[in-house]
C-alpha cells in the first residue's frame, strides 16, 4: 500500500525550488517527489503540480 500526497500551487508565482523545498518540509527528505508545471502555467505566472 503506497499513500500519496497531491498538491496544486496556482497562485503567488513561487520558483520551483521553493515548491520543492515546502513538499520536503511536510514529507521529509526521504521521499520522492514529482514536481512538474501544469498545463496553463507561464513563464510569468508559475503554476505547479506535486506528486
Amino acid at each position: 500500500m503506497f499513500g500519496v500526497l497531491a498538491a496544486d500551487i496556482d497562485a503567488g508565482d513561487p520558483p520551483v525550488g521553493r515548491v520543492i523545498a515546502a513538499a520536503q518540509a511536510c514529507v521529509g527528505r526521504g521521499v520522492e517527489a514529482l514536481v512538474y508545471a501544469s498545463r496553463g502555467a507561464k513563464p510569468t505566472e508559475r503554476k505547479w503540480r506535486v506528486l
